[in-house]
């Protein structure tokens, strides 16, 4: 698992996520549709209703990251 806080361009170590129920639904059938896919880099995007706030979520494996850019190769490479 890595977290990056896009904004400040930093890894995070502990995060804290709070969901609507309705959210929580959304996150739930799109983590399972990536599952099923087993697609490494295919990612979902998560938002509130009023678009303030999103959450992207990602598939990664270590031995194949070609289709990720070089910030997120870093990160998932060095956990920085």
């Amino acid at each position: 698992m890595r977290l990056l806080d896009q904004e400040r361009n930093l890894s995070i170590r502990e995060f804290l996520m709070l969901l609507t129920y309705s959210e929580a639904c959304e996150l739930r059938d799109d983590l399972e549709r990536i599952i099923k896919n087993k697609k490494s880099a295919d990612h979902i995007h998560l938002n509130d209703e009023s678009y303030q706030h999103e959450l992207t979520i990602s598939l990664y494996d270590e031995d194949n990251l070609e289709d990720f850019q070089d910030r997120i190769k870093k990160l998932i490479q060095n956990d920085e």
